[in-house]
């Protein structure tokens, strides 16, 4: 299908319906009424005669119209009026779409410059003027066919470029050449025949080009110069790079990334300019920020506008905090505006979804924050929104370090992340008092306490030494049953602790162990073997406990379990210990042993024969009466079921934390059973190849040995996952970095413990000072899948690094590297620019 073409300027227009040339200006009918600067040369270049030999005036003038289509486009945009900026961020710039200059499938005189789509790879060609502008692909069929044209290497003179191309002998040339070679001959008859010299009276000829002649005997031997053959190419070490201070580096990382965020993959530069954006809003530099997002209308596909909603967010936040709460309202608006274009899962609208609420909830609007957090409750991104609420934590703190959040995060992992990110969010930017508020709206009394406990943590970082923290906390948690109380004080006196606040944290544990004095855990919740019929029937005449029920139970045992590793860490031990075996206890109320129901659940598979059973020890009349007793009974054991399961997380978990803050001794005397045997329950978790480890590094290698023969000679083996993690760390640690990579990309992990033990192994090589380490692992995983966690690597280790005060490895690494996506090296920009422009109180404070 042949396009429309312009009769002035000759321009291909793919728009069939359009009425003005969007190069010149002239109108596509070429009717009177279309007033153009060429409009008149135009007509009366179709008038003249083909025959012409000498071209009239006006075909001149066209012809000057076609050779500077660019000049021509300028000059009319500017004559229209400037376009009102619109308030909707998704508005996406049209006139910008239009402008953009159409490839042509085949080069043509004036049109030889080659560009490459990079969506669908297609040739195109255009004119060298368009270099480094946009430009719509050569396939109409293109799934994204505008595109930034790459820029020219080098500048090459306007007259050129619609030159044809001229052969390489022309007789001007023919004859210079003949002159040359004949003055060269003549030189060398006279020199070698006529005086009578033999050119190998001094020695051999010339040997190889990169062979080198030996310097005469009467001079003094000059360093060599190594010289490349032509038809070889070198690769010579790069040299050291210059030590820049941590000022220079702060500045070139900013102009990297915006270099960076405007290059790559198409479909990935929506995310890089996002990406830019946050960072210089976060920075304080609005400018550039809503510059990118201005960019972000030209890129963004129409199905990611939520997009916008994160820039916007930081924005608006910039300007809360400079006092401008109309221009911050306007902005919160505008985003709220996008709230339904965030898609259901993924980490991108999940972040959209976090950061809308936040700013919702600083302008008082929980209710409406709590309805768009709704959707972000599913079981199947439980754990990954505990990963992404940890990201959250360590940015909002600007520490950077997963590693450490994850040894200082609670017994329990959080039931509601995105809730808990919330706080976090709103509390770094200093309003506390509306994430108090938050928190406390909590429905659930678990959420309300995640939220209460993250919102003290959060506040604790940003206070000073002055022991304020306890009684804010007491206060903000007055209301609260004893057991949620002293379990918000317990996770205070953790963070104090973590910070070196050590008589914060012995002030807080104090009231901890005060609130937690009165209660007595319930009894456990034992059930009856089902070996015999009288067993059977007692248990199907029992009623499981409502969840309601177990609150507090496992309250009391969560907060007696975060005591203990305070006390721990304070060198209180035999405290310490009391206090675990306490929480083990309370966790016994909550559910049935593993042991205990593992007889039962065999059972109810079979269920003809436990139909019979029921109908037997129930005196029941009809098959239809023992079939709806089997259901209940099924139900029953499925709940039982359940109950096992948590109390075993919930003893695990304390068990392992403890194990960590030191208190590896007693745990190994938990694991095993007084005859000297496993705890068969616990072979199903990790704890007892961590209590091996925790013993080993605490010195006790005798004890470490002893539980360590007893799983080798029992032939148990570690869970899969903490034991992929131990292999690759050992791989790390040996120097098989590649190997390490790939046993990662191959490991059968869900998504987010994946990502979290990329983190975490990433962090620990940083701090480790192996910075170069953990960037070649990075650049080992190259699995597409494993892309967005790459992009948080980068900015973590980045942040990491600069806040160690080590940011010169990464940037070497930024600077020389030619195949790191574009989008990593902006996020790795981000994370050197923030993290060294905070000041060292602010990054110590923040630990």
């Amino acid at each position: 299908m042949d396009l429309p073409t312009c009769p002035s300027c000759g321009q291909s227009v793919l728009d069939d319906d359009a009425e003005d040339c969007p190069f010149c200006g002239a109108s596509m009918s070429a009717k009177p009424a279309a007033k153009s600067p060429n409009a008149s040369g135009a007509a009366s270049a179709t008038k003249a005669s083909p025959r012409t030999e000498k071209p009239a005036p006006a075909a001149a003038g066209a012809t000057a119209t076609r050779e500077r289509p660019q000049k021509a486009a300028r000059t009319a945009a500017e004559k229209q009026p400037a376009k009102a900026e619109s308030d909707d961020p998704f508005d996406v710039d049209h006139e910008a779409q239009q402008k953009a200059v159409p490839l042509r499938a085949e080069p043509s005189k004036g049109r030889r410059h080659k560009v490459v789509c990079p969506m669908c790879e297609t040739t195109g060609y255009t004119a060298r003027k368009a270099a480094g502008g946009l430009v719509r692909c050569a396939n109409p069929k293109c799934l994204v066919p505008l595109f930034t044209a790459p820029p020219l290497a080098e500048e090459i003179e306007s007259d050129e470029e619609s030159a044809e191309p001229k052969p390489l002998l022309t007789p001007a040339r023919l004859a210079i050449a003949t002159a040359v070679v004949l003055a060269i001959a003549a030189v060398g008859i006279w020199k070698f025949v006529l005086t009578g010299d033999d050119p190998a009276a001094n020695g051999p000829g010339p040997g190889p080009i990169v062979e080198m002649d030996p310097a005469p005997d009467n001079e003094p031997e000059q360093p060599q110069q190594p010289e490349a053959a032509p038809t070889q190419r070198t690769n010579p070490a790069p040299a050291a790079a210059a030590q820049l201070s941590a000022e220079e580096i702060r500045q070139k990382a900013f102009d990297l990334m915006y270099r960076a965020s405007q290059e790559g993959d198409i479909n990935r530069r929506p995310l890089s300019v996002r990406i830019a954006a946050e960072a210089y809003a976060e920075l304080g530099n609005l400018e550039k920020a809503r510059e990118h997002i201005d960019r972000l209308k030209i890129v963004v596909p129409s199905n990611i506008r939520y997009y916008f909603i994160a820039p916007l967010v930081d924005i608006a936040w910039a300007s809360l905090g400079a006092g401008q709460r109309a221009e911050a309202d306007k902005l919160l608006a505008v985003s709220w505006k996008l709230k339904d274009s965030i898609h259901q899962l993924g980490q991108d609208p999940w972040d959209a979804a976090v950061s809308l609420a936040a700013l919702a909830v600083a302008f008082d609007h929980d209710r409406d924050a709590s309805g768009l957090l709704r959707d972000r409750r599913r079981d199947d991104e439980l754990e990954a929104g505990r990963l992404w609420t940890q990201l959250r934590q360590v940015r909002a703190g600007r520490t950077w370090d997963l590693d450490r959040a994850e040894q200082t995060a609670p017994v329990k992992p959080w039931s509601d992340p995105a809730a808990v990110a919330v706080v976090f969010e709103v509390v770094s930017h200093g309003r506390s008092d509306a994430a108090l508020r938050w928190a406390r709206s909590r429905d659930e009394l678990s959420a309300r306490v995640d939220c209460l406990a993250a919102w003290a943590e959060a506040v604790t970082r940003q206070s000073g030494d002055d022991g304020s923290s306890l009684e804010a906390v007491r206060a903000a948690v007055s209301e609260l049953p004893a057991e949620a109380r002293s379990l918000v004080l317990a996770r205070l006196a953790h963070r104090q602790l973590a910070l070196g606040r050590t008589s914060d944290a012995e002030a807080s544990i104090a009231a901890v162990l005060e609130g937690l004095n009165g209660l007595s855990p319930p009894p456990p919740l034992s059930l009856p073997s089902t070996e015999r019929l009288e067993g059977i029937k007692q248990l199907a005449e029992m009623i499981a406990p409502q969840p309601q029920d177990l609150e507090r139970p496992k309250l009391a045992g969560l907060a007696h379990a975060e005591a203990a590793r305070v006390l721990a860490g304070l060198g209180r031990a035999e405290d310490a210990a009391l206090n675990l075996q306490k929480g083990l206890d309370f966790f016994a109320a909550v559910g049935p042993a593993k042991s205990a129901i593992e007889l039962p659940s065999q059972q109810v598979q079979d269920r003809p024969r436990t139909e019979f059973m029921l109908q037997q020890v129930l005196a029941l009349q009809s098959r239809d009466q023992a079939s709806r007793a089997y259901n209940q009974y099924r139900d029953l054991v499925s709940r039982f079921q359940n109950l096992a399961a948590e109390r075993l997380e919930l003893t695990a978990a304390a068990l392992a934390r403890a194990a960590q803050a030191g208190l590896a001794e007693p745990v190994a005397k938990l694991v095993t059973k007084p005859e000297g045997q496993l705890d068969p329950a616990l072979l199903s978790t990790d704890v007892p190849w961590s209590v091996v480890e925790a013993l080993r590094a605490a010195g006790k290698a005798d004890e470490a040995a002893a539980l360590d023969k007893l799983l080798t000679d029992g032939k148990h083996r570690r869970p899969y996952e903490p034991a992929i993690r131990q292999f690759t760390e050992q791989l790390i640690r040996d120097g098989k970095v590649a190997e390490a990579a790939r046993r990662i990309t191959a490991a059968k992990l869900s998504r987010a413990a994946r990502d979290r033990w990329i983190l975490v192994v990433t962090g620990r090589l940083v701090k480790a000072g192996k910075t170069a380490d953990a960037m070649r692992l990075l650049e080992r995983l190259t699995d597409a899948e494993l892309a967005p966690v790459r992009i948080e690597a980068w900015e973590l280790t980045a942040g990491l690094a600069a806040s160690a005060g080590r940011p010169q490895p990464v940037w070497e690494y930024l600077t020389r590297s030619s195949s790191l996506p574009a989008v990593e090296k902006v996020s790795a920009c981000r994370g050197l620019a923030v993290a060294l422009s905070s000041t060292p109180a602010q990054t110590a404070s923040a630990r």
